[in-house]
């Protein structure tokens, strides 16, 4: 009994000290896509994978965010794509790159990417969420196959800025409801009170016949689906400044990221200089009190309420804004600045205003098919492109997630 007893100490021993069971190496197999070419679509590019030790994650940017989804792009170019899968009690963690090419060539000019494929047919690519402050601008005209453009449109049934560097039939452009065109400021007949009015140029009703979009005009849209999808070929027309003056005030559409801070590039927002020449739609709530606009103080702000652009306020390429331009000289610079996009950083060289401007004005439309007037109530100009707390590399592409590798990013505040 006593030996019995010794024995299953000894083996409770052996086991209690034993070493715990050693890791093994996973095995992971992934079959990358080859010969792609461009074609205007987002191409996988990975064609298989399978691994024993669960899923495998990828990314392509360089410590950037792991996802279960396979990468796809859709511009020409060679791209390295970041694989692993993590460590589990049996299998160490993978981790491993590879190349993969998506054939024909391309250019990037700020937001846009012009491709070509062998035959020298060209697909564009549209960053609805660039921030590089690089112009867009072409000497002369061109055709494309297709065009992707990559802004999301969350809020629906709401309004949003947008313009366009090439026209095209409303028949081409799939998920907009609604299309308006600025129509200048005037003050209310009853209130006195500063109005945008606006005229309803197209809607998506049976009755309503197509119209041609306008390149390198900016106008304001009403969407029914959360991407704005641009059937078939159109033209590329040869860059010219984006704005519409009307009275007082021009309406300016943008190629390039703008930020409205004195200490960013340039100073075109600053309160003592400017005043408050520049409106937008407010992207998010404001509570009362400090603010991001122009004055120190103000009453609550609703997101989509048109109000002045202060310290903070920034957009993304394709959009649009209004500015107080009485003499014109914003337009007359838009037409002869050298940088189109540029423009709208342009410093007044006149005195600053030795009158108030107001906090806020009332949007409506005009609607020549009834001949009626209504308020088109909150406009959006998508809360996507103001974010907090977007991380992009140097060149101002979107990383999709907090960079995790050594490097110089910057992140919208």
């Amino acid at each position: 009994m006593k030996n019995f007893i010794l024995e299953l100490i000894l083996c409770i021993s052996a086991l209690s000290f034993a070493a715990p069971p050693q890791q093994k190496e996973p095995t992971v197999k992934v079959t990358f896509a080859k010969d792609l070419v461009v074609n205007g679509t987002y191409q996988k590019l990975v064609t298989s994978a399978e691994s024993n030790s669960g899923p495998i994650l990828y990314t392509l940017y360089d410590g950037g965010h792991l996802y279960e989804e396979i990468p796809t792009a859709i511009n020409a170019g060679t791209y390295t794509v970041y694989y692993s899968t993590e460590s589990t009690e049996q299998y160490e963690s993978f981790y491993a790159t590879a190349t993969v090419t998506i054939g024909g060539t391309s250019q990037t000019i700020g937001a846009v990417t012009i491709n070509e494929d062998n035959e020298k047919k060209k697909f564009v690519t549209i960053e609805g969420y660039c921030a590089a402050d690089e112009d867009f601008k072409i000497s002369e005209d061109f055709n494309a196959e297709k065009v992707v453009l990559t802004r999301k449109f969350d809020h629906l049934d709401v309004y949003a800025t947008i313009f366009l560097p090439f026209e095209a039939s409303t028949n081409q452009l799939e998920g907009i409801s609604e299309i308006l065109q600025f129509a200048g400021v005037t003050p209310n007949a009853e209130t006195n009170r500063l109005q945008v009015e606006t005229i309803s140029i197209w809607d998506d009703s049976p009755e309503t016949a197509p119209i041609t979009i306008q390149a390198n005009t900016p106008y304001i849209i009403k969407m029914k689906a959360p991407s704005l999808e641009i059937k078939g070929p159109v033209t590329f027309k040869k860059t010219k400044p984006p704005f519409q003056h009307i009275g007082n005030w021009t309406f300016v559409g943008t190629y390039t990221f703008k930020k409205w801070d004195p200490f960013y590039s340039n100073p075109y927002a600053h309160e003592n200089e400017f005043r408050g020449r520049y409106y937008g739609f407010a992207a998010q709530d404001q509570r009362e009190g400090k603010s991001n606009y122009i004055r120190e103080y103000q009453t609550a702000v609703k997101a989509g309420e048109f109000v002045q652009f202060g310290i903070g306020a920034r957009i993304h390429p394709m959009r649009a804004f209004l500015v107080y331009d009485p003499d014109g000289s914003y337009a007359a610079e838009s037409t002869n600045s050298k940088a189109l996009a540029k423009s709208a950083a342009y410093n007044y060289s006149s005195t600053p205003l030795d009158f108030e401007l107001p906090y806020s004005m009332d949007v409506i439309v005009i609607n020549r098919k009834n001949n009626t007037t209504s308020d088109i109530g909150k406009i959006d100009p998508d809360p996507n492109s103001l974010k907090k707390n977007r991380y992009y590399d140097l060149k101002g592409r979107n990383l999709h997630g907090k960079p995790k590798a050594r490097g110089a990013y910057y992140k919208s505040l």
